[in-house]
């Protein structure tokens, strides 16, 4: 009988290595035809509509002035640099700006797992590295149809892309002024979707004095204010009419566990919701585990939110491939996978309670890790360049 062919190096089938080198094609495939055939479906997509009104209002082709814009229509929810970033798409003929801008949020999934490779160093050599890749970028691929073309949300994406970005930077660079980089684009995420507020303490994983990160921390937070200092100068009642829009906390979402059910969210939940992504984001990186931030923000924000729409697990899924890629120790997607089977499947089969408990899960698992004494493999001075082990300096 004939043998499979084998990699010497790896002990991998040859078939396997095969998908891992073309890994990043069947990524984007996997992120863009089922967006593509959503919008040949359903004609539509669901958000984008507030995009391109947006666009409209902040080029001055409609009557009411762009600094009015989130005072006017505070059911907008998209932050200014979002807006900015998807206005030369929004201006394109509806047609065109539609399928377009399926595409370009689509390719972000590849994107997202590239820098995620990227962040692991020397394993990316590995072809089970590049499996892991692969197995967990599909796995999130499930829903990230949801969030490219089903609600279309630019802002979403640019949120998670950011984080990505800056833990690529976290582990491969040290120049000094890479954390103020780092800093803006985070505040720029911040900016866009607000929960993303909660990876800004990412820049303070480089080292150096406490004065100082504290210093990175405070640059970013004023960033994210610059964005937005334009709409509350024109209109000082656009932070107090943002406040006003609640929605109905769902029958799904965690907080139905606390009696609030059918009515709108209190006040206090958003910035409950912040504070826990922040102090989770904070511990992680005092603990040294930056690469558990992006996990341990994604699933405080779903674990405190009023809503269960599932293109937030798009986020999630690609916040677990972070901790899948950059550990050393049961090496492969299995959180990938545990996470997006818990949150796409079984929570489909229970009762609202129960789907409201299962999204408190990813936090559970992301408190658990950040109790235990495991890291993510510091690798040896022996194994390091100079530049990435500087970067590995006291966090």
């Amino acid at each position: 009988m004939r043998r499979t062919p084998r990699d010497s190096a790896s002990g991998l089938p040859a078939w396997l290595l095969t998908l891992a080198r073309a890994r990043y094609v069947l990524l984007l495939l996997a992120g863009v035809l089922p967006g593509l055939w959503h919008v040949h479906s359903s004609g539509g997509v669901g958000d984008w509509a507030y995009f391109r009104a947006g666009a409209l209002v902040l080029t001055g082709q409609t009557d009411l002035p762009p600094g009015q814009l989130y005072l006017d229509s505070p059911d907008t929810q998209i932050g200014p640099p979002a807006l900015l970033l998807a206005l030369p798409v929004a201006l394109l003929p509806a047609a065109v700006s539609t399928w377009t801008i399926v595409v370009l949020l689509g390719a972000a999934l590849p994107l997202c797992c590239y820098l995620l490779e990227r962040a692991s160093g020397e394993r990316a050599a590995d072809p089970r590295t590049g499996l892991t890749v692969l197995a967990g970028g599909l796995f999130a691929a499930l829903y990230w149809w949801r969030v490219s073309a089903d609600f279309t949300h630019p802002d979403d994406v640019l949120a998670v892309l950011a984080a990505c970005l800056v833990l690529c930077w976290f582990r491969t660079r040290s120049e000094p002024w890479t954390p103020w980089v780092a800093a803006v684009v985070l505040g720029t995420a911040a900016a866009g979707k607000p929960w993303a507020i909660g990876f800004l303490p990412l820049v303070a994983a480089w080292s150096g004095p406490l004065v100082l990160r504290a210093a990175r921390l405070a640059v970013g937070g004023l960033v994210a204010a610059a964005w937005w200092a334009p709409f509350l100068l024109a209109a000082p009642g656009t932070l107090s009419a943002l406040g006003t829009f609640r929605v109905d906390v769902w029958y799904s979402s965690p907080l139905t566990l606390l009696g609030l059910a059918g009515e709108p969210y209190p006040a206090w939940v958003r910035p409950a919701q912040f504070a826990l992504t922040i102090a989770l984001a904070c511990v992680a990186v005092a603990r040294r585990r930056a690469h558990l931030v992006p996990f341990a923000v994604a699933a405080g924000r779903i674990a405190v939110d009023p809503q269960a729409w599932d293109y937030y697990f798009a986020t999630v899924a690609i916040a677990c491939l972070a901790v899948d890629l950059l550990r050393t120790r049961y090496r492969g997607p299995w959180l990938t996978l545990a996470v997006v089977f818990v949150l796409y499947d079984a929570r489909w089969l229970a009762d609202f309670e129960l789907a409201a408990a299962f999204q408190v899960l990813p936090l559970l698992v992301a408190c658990a890790a950040l109790a235990t004494d495991l890291r993510p493999g510091r690798r040896t001075a022996r194994s390091l360049t100079p530049t990435r082990s500087r970067s590995w300096g006291a966090a």
